[in-house]
């Protein structure tokens, strides 16, 4: 189940991985049935949410048409972060969303790619200026946006700067030993296949030549965006607790990344 963090490779993994092995039943984040499943599973208030039916739901829509051997993938980025729209539909809370996938997908490695978080504050500008343009809005410049963005306790597109919060919940349920975390500097720094080997070995997947050959990062940034010492000491005091925490306790060097 790969979760998150939005920006951080996601899109290269779905298109690139899990949507070409024949040896994976890929439930992505999209229109139909399967993006009914997750949406209802995201979106829903316990008022509206049926948990019976979207067992059924999953059960005819996603299990049923599995075939013998294969292993079940689901990929949203948007599980744990808000999409990069201007009309965004409301979240429920990580806590509750993690809950009913537990319900549905208690048996399962979960997978969070994460990208250090000054590049992905601008991405995620990025991205919505973007998804602004056909939806015909206009976003404010950067400084503008950023700011904006803090005047809540919990801003909408920057909810996860503190990435320890969202693995904890989902931790919580599936036990840390079911935790994976892969940085997306692995890539950048050290190409497809040190990455792609790693995600293997966490997830005792077989990765080969052409897996890694036909690897496209999908995260070239577009016109940079120029952060600010104010705006990077914001960053990193929402962001140094739970980078400190997953550094120390799944024993990975963000320090060495320049999280």
């Amino acid at each position: 189940m790969h979760v998150g963090f939005a920006h951080s490779g996601t899109t290269s993994l779905q298109q690139n991985l899990f949507s070409r092995r024949s040896d994976l039943y890929f439930v992505p984040n999209e229109t139909g049935e399967h993006g009914g499943i997750l949406s209802a599973i995201k979106y829903l208030e316990e008022s509206h949410y049926n948990p019976s039916l979207i067992r059924d739901w999953c059960v005819h829509n996603v299990f049923d048409k599995m075939q013998q051997g294969q292993r079940l993938v689901i990929s949203d980025e948007t599980i744990v972060d808000q999409p990069a729209l201007y009309f965004t539909p409301a979240m429920m809370p990580i806590k509750t969303i993690a809950w009913r996938l537990h319900e549905l997908f208690c048996d399962c490695k979960v997978l969070f790619t994460i990208r250090n978080q000054y590049k992905q504050v601008v991405s995620t500008y990025n991205v919505q200026k973007r998804n602004s343009i056909i939806e015909g809005v206009k976003v404010p410049p950067f400084d503008t946006w950023f700011k904006g963005n803090f005047t809540q306790d919990r801003s909408l597109f920057m909810r996860n700067f503190d990435f320890s919060h969202a693995i904890q919940m989902f931790e919580n349920l599936f036990g840390a030993k079911n935790i994976v975390i892969l940085p997306l500097e692995i890539a950048e720094q050290y190409g497809a296949e040190i990455y792609l080997k790693q995600l293997s070995t966490s997830l005792d997947l077989s990765i080969s030549a052409e897996d890694w050959e036909n690897y496209i990062s999908r995260n070239v940034s577009q016109k940079r965006v120029k952060l600010t010492n104010t705006q990077r000491n914001k960053i990193a005091s929402c962001a140094a607790i739970g980078n400190a925490w997953i550094e120390k306790k799944y024993n990975i060097p963000l320090s060495k990344y320049n999280y």
